[in-house]
């Protein structure tokens, strides 16, 4: 994770079927935090867990799965890239 590539303070909570995380960026530093909603995320990403391992390891792409319904985003298209660019989905 690059915390360079948030500018500012924000949430992006995780729901993988049923279970929820977040990350928290604060103050330049990143916080994953296990089994905790987020207080007003600015994203919420929904999917199953062979999606999720899938986008991670760089077999399945991000856009590829919204389209297909297997990955839903909920927020801004600022915090989309803002995530996508602190987990190294984007340049």
């Amino acid at each position: 994770m690059d915390p360079g590539a948030v500018e500012r303070d924000e949430r992006y909570e995780f729901r993988i079927d049923g279970e929820v995380f977040h990350v928290e960026i604060e103050g330049g530093r990143v916080a994953v935090r296990d089994g905790k909603a987020a207080a007003e995320p600015a994203l919420v990403v929904t999917t199953d867990p062979v999606t999720f391992v899938e986008i991670g390891a760089g077999r399945l792409d991000p856009l590829e799965a919204t389209l297909t319904r297997r990955l839903s985003m909920e927020g801004d298209d600022g915090a989309v890239l803002r995530c996508s660019r602190l987990l190294g989905l984007l340049p």
